[in-house]
């Protein structure tokens, strides 16, 4: 499979009990053999006391595993 998807600025993530507003994205997919999507998303939330935070996801969905 190959292309790419532009994530829309506005999008939600709903993690760790909070929600995140996307300020941009992209997941590629240049893998011939498999699907194996390469992210790139950012998001951010308020928290109180804190401000805001910013997550970020990058790299594929194996990435950082140990090899099997």
């Amino acid at each position: 499979m190959s292309g790419q998807v532009t994530l829309r600025e506005g999008g939600r993530i709903y993690a760790a009990g909070r929600t995140f507003t996307l300020t941009g994205g992209t997941i590629s997919f240049t893998d011939l053999t498999r699907i194996q999507p390469d992210m790139n998303i950012q998001a951010e939330t308020r928290v109180s006391n804190i401000g805001n935070v910013t997550l970020s996801l990058q790299g594929t969905p194996t990435s950082g595993l140990p090899p099997r």
